[in-house]
């Protein structure tokens, strides 16, 4: 139930600018004033928490991202833990890195970028948006979650065989790409998914692969063409004697049609309508997860223009949203920023091999047009 979204700034962040930052952040979002809990009933709800976000920071010789990702997702929020966001400040030489751990019982992946902007622009001592745009934390306070059984939330620290790996391309690589892709008549986002399927094909005997798509909602929400809101909900997998390119032609028009506010609807209704009826959140779990092997998921945090960038240190990158996957399974993030396309592989004990064998396809793609 937990992700992180990471900014890499050019510049030192000072703890007690960072500090403030966060402090004005939380003023002005209420569900980073909460923590989880059991109320009097024993139903798990909201509960108002007066704690700061928890920070930390340190300085290291030499950044090993992926490695501090791990540590960082890793960590699990307990049930009573609160507030629902921590943050990990890096320091390399003239480098910051910032990791930011959300619970997504308090936000999605466009809410988590709203704040981690919001955050950036604190720094610089941007000023930032009252009260009055949110709905009160006494909305939220008593909330109850869908119903579940006392204690069938147990968070586990981290597993032995989680690992995050990633690869940056340069904006030359990534303009390649997307030529590529509008040179077979397909979007990026359906190339991705088509490629990530290709190093599974022999697997699929055993097992079917099911990789989810990027969907763009922000016309349905009116988001700003600049910002990412994407859900994932394509399913595809490469029929027998299908090549690539014809995959990725049925995996668009796949997306074409879950872009509609009816599916949207119907797909996050059912969803909701499944877990609150469950009444065994582990238990359901399973059932989801046994339904079908989700070895490989795709996500996009979507494109910000480099010349929205925030005030304060200059924002390099914007990688996420990075999930901690269950056992067996890997998840291949996508996120672009300033032009340039990075690929993100979270694994449990998976397949240590996707993003290698996926970046290869890519370049080898690219360069046999």
């Amino acid at each position: 139930m937990a992700f992180a979204l990471v900014a890499e700034l050019d510049g030192i962040l000072e703890q007690e600018a960072l500090v403030s930052a966060l402090k004005a952040v939380q003023a002005v979002h209420p569900l980073l004033q909460v923590r989880i809990g059991t109320d009097d009933e024993g139903r798990l709800s909201f509960l108002r928490c007066d704690g700061p976000i928890a920070l930390r920071a340190k300085r290291v010789p030499v950044m090993d991202l992926d490695q501090e990702i791990v540590g960082a997702l890793g960590e699990p929020f307990a049930l009573g833990d609160g507030p629902l966001l921590r943050v990990t400040a890096i320091s390399e030489g003239e480098a910051t890195s910032l990791i930011c751990v959300f619970h997504h019982a308090v936000t999605d992946a466009k809410g988590a970028l709203l704040i981690l902007k919001q955050l950036l622009a604190a720094t610089g001592g941007e000023s930032l948006p009252g009260k009055a745009d949110f709905l009160p934390l006494d909305h939220y306070v008593g909330y109850p979650t869908p119903p579940l059984l006392r204690g069938s939330i147990q968070p586990s620290r981290i597993e032995k065989g989680f690992t995050v790996a990633s690869h940056c391309f340069t904006s030359q690589e990534t303009g390649s790409f997307l030529e590529l892709a509008k040179r077979h008549g397909v979007t990026f986002n359906s190339l991705l998914v088509a490629a990530t399927a290709e190093p599974h094909q022999p697997a699929l005997a055993r097992s079917a692969l099911r990789v989810m798509s990027p969907v763009d909602v922000r016309p349905l929400f009116e988001a700003s063409a600049a910002d990412g809101l994407f859900v994932t909900i394509a399913v595809s997998v490469r029929d027998a004697g299908e090549d690539m390119w014809h995959h990725a032609r049925r995996i668009g028009d796949g997306i074409a049609a879950a872009r509609t506010p009816k599916s949207i609807a119907g797909f996050v209704s059912a969803i909701g309508d499944r877990f609150a009826s469950a009444g065994d959140y582990e238990a359901e779990r399973d059932r989801l997860i046994a339904n079908g092997p989700y070895d490989a998921i795709v996500t996009n945090l979507g494109v910000i223009a480099a010349a929205r960038a925030i005030d304060g240190p200059r924002c390099l990158r914007i990688l996420g949203p990075i999930l901690k996957p269950f056992r067996g399974q890997d998840v291949i993030a996508a996120s672009t920023y300033a032009g340039r396309l990075t690929l993100i592989q979270s694994s449990a004990d998976g397949d240590a091999d996707l993003l290698p064998q996926l970046r290869h396809l890519l370049e080898t793609l690219s360069k046999e047009g």
